[in-house]
């Protein structure tokens, strides 16, 4: 069985999950640590507790890129806590204030987060749609210019057509009436 963490020690790496959250997402940070993201959020938020295996592994990677974004932040909050000196980040991380984190401001920030995700996949979803219908759009275009091409040269061949049709007749009609002055001359025309 896997040893447990002291409660200290599941403070400190709540803060700093949620710390690590402003850079990256649950899934990723999941698929760093080989976990299930549903079994990472359930740390981060208190509603499971990690084994010390696993916050070993958590600060190995992690550990030193906390250190930087801890005093990248100051001013800002850090879980339910405002962090207004870095110095206080240490408090925050060993537990040495004694407090504890509220799992409500946790769980309302993940639902924040997720929210953020599903928008973030909404809009490249519609970059997405929207760069197909454009190039639907495009196609028709070309479509329809081609179109008004075969159009103009069906127009044009009519055209001259109706010339060859009018012409045409005119011969038949020179024809017919010189067949008829020759047939009135009682001859075939010929001298």
């Amino acid at each position: 069985m896997a040893k447990q963490a002291t409660e200290e020690r599941l403070i400190q790496f709540r803060g700093d999950y949620w710390l690590m959250r402003r850079k990256y997402k649950n899934n990723q940070m999941a698929l760093v640590l080989d976990v299930r993201p549903s079994n990472l959020s359930a740390y981060g938020r208190g509603k499971k507790n990690p084994g010390v295996e696993f916050l070993e592994k958590f600060y190995s990677i992690y550990g030193e890129e906390l250190k930087e974004m801890a005093y990248n932040y100051p001013g800002k909050e850090f879980g339910p806590h405002t962090v207004e000196n870095p110095a206080t980040v240490k408090y925050l991380r060993t537990g040495e204030r004694g407090e504890h984190y509220n799992t409500d401001d946790h769980a309302e920030a993940q639902d924040h987060d997720e929210r953020a995700d599903h928008i973030n996949t909404l809009k490249k979803n519609n970059d997405t749609l929207l760069a197909g219908i454009t190039k639907i759009i495009d196609t028709n275009r070309i479509a329809v210019r081609s179109t008004d091409r075969a159009i103009k040269t069906t127009e044009e061949a009519v055209k001259n057509n109706t010339i060859v049709t009018k012409n045409n007749t005119q011969l038949i009609h020179l024809f017919t009436s010189r067949l008829t002055i020759r047939r009135r001359r009682g001859g075939s025309g010929r001298k």
